[in-house]
């Protein structure tokens, strides 16, 4: 089936592992895309982080010809997958097309951030106001990840196991109705209805009644790459394949027709943001 959009992960996907920023080669990889396609950032990052870390980055480095089509094509899927964006050239901003809410009646959004917060103080700490619906832990290595990203990692799923305790305790069926995912740097709460499957799904709906685009039930035409897709990473329900085509350029899942590998020309297995930029030159 022919791609006609791409959804993309941000860490470890357009980035190397523990890299904060993409590589000079992914910019121009994703600037070659957008005369192709639109294509949107999944993240669990929160929009100021994006537009921090991706976007002005990606602004200082687009030749001035390609910015305005680059960015008519650029849409962030923020949260992991609780709200999403397009980008308006004219108004030089990023403007929203949907936003999940918190199940407040479940149980109350601060009770949990203060709750697991005194859990994790060993590991981490709440991301205090930075998101709208999800709630973030980050490591206490936070803002060293380049250099010790293997500790990260630890820490990052000491948290994911506090939290996911504490939510058992709470309800054994809390998944029903909260997510919790480890992005490796850091861990989300997220609405269970908020998820990155979920932003498929309004990534898609967005393409069909804006922009006239005609895609299968299941969205296959839409290209997914992720790197976390085992159970309890963030990209879990992003790579299951119940919506688009999925690809992981991390963990595999044995045993499993979604995600599939990307592979190289020498039939080898390639990794983050070098098996994201080898499939994206493939569709393109």
């Amino acid at each position: 089936m022919e791609a006609k959009a791409v959804m993309l992960d941000f860490d470890g996907t357009l980035t190397e592992m523990g890299a904060h920023t993409p590589s000079k080669e992914m910019v121009k990889t994703l600037v070659r895309l957008s005369k192709k396609m639109p294509f949107a950032v999944c993240t669990g990052r929160n929009l100021d982080s994006f537009v921090r870390r991706g976007l002005d980055l990606f602004k200082d480095q687009i030749p001035a010809e390609d910015l305005d089509q680059f960015l008519s094509q650029l849409h962030l899927v923020a949260e992991n997958g609780a709200l999403g964006y397009f980008y308006d050239p004219k108004a030089g901003e990023f403007k929203q097309f949907y936003e999940e809410q918190w199940p407040e009646k479940y149980i109350s959004r601060d009770k949990l951030k203060t709750e697991i917060g005194e859990l994790v103080t060993s590991y981490g700490e709440l991301f205090e106001n930075a998101h709208k619906v999800a709630v973030v832990y980050r490591t206490n290595l936070y803002g060293n990840e380049d250099s010790v990203i293997k500790e990260v990692y630890k820490l990052s799923r000491n948290i994911y196991e506090a939290a996911v305790k504490y939510l058992e305790e709470f309800d054994p069926g809390y998944e029903e109705y909260l997510h919790v995912g480890d992005s490796g740097i850091g861990v989300l709460v997220i609405p269970s209805n908020a998820d990155k499957d979920s932003g498929i799904r309004h990534f898609s709906k967005y393409l069909q009644e804006e922009k006239g685009m005609q895609l299968s039930d299941n969205s296959r035409e839409i290209v997914v790459i992720g790197d976390r897709p085992l159970p309890g990473g963030n990209d879990h329900f992003f790579l299951n394949g119940r919506d688009g085509t999925a690809y992981t350029v991390g963990d595999m899942v044995e045993g499993s027709e979604f995600p599939r590998a990307v592979m190289g020309p020498d039939g080898g297995r390639l990794l983050n943001s070098k098996g994201t930029i080898y499939l994206l030159n493939q569709l393109i």
